[in-house]
């Protein structure tokens, strides 16, 4: 589970770019490589993907419907205030994922 991490730590390393569309998108794209990589490995060890199917399908609708809403939200968002919560959600993620190693 490890891997799995790999999304707050890229995010740590897109603040830098210049426009929240940039983070966002390249966040987006970084993510859905490696969920595609993820998924040939998956598919490579013989997991039952059937058994999970509509959980599955439930995580697709509810991840497109995030994604429309984000995008309307996105849009609203001045730029000001999608820097500071950009780095406060960073921070948190980051202290949760410290909370985790040390107490886990």
């Amino acid at each position: 589970m490890v891997i799995g991490i790999s999304g707050p730590l890229v995010l740590s390393f897109l603040r830098n770019l210049k426009q929240r569309r940039e983070i966002v998108g390249t966040h987006a794209f970084l993510m859905t490589s490696q969920n595609a990589f993820k998924l040939l490995v998956f598919i490579g060890l013989g997991f039952a993907f059937s058994d999970y199917l509509a959980l599955i399908l439930a995580m697709i609708v509810s991840g497109f419907i995030g994604t429309m809403l984000g995008g309307l939200f996105l849009d609203r968002l001045p730029e000001k205030i999608f820097r500071l919560a950009f780095r406060f959600i960073i921070t948190i993620v980051a202290l949760d994922l410290l909370r985790r190693a040390i107490f886990a």
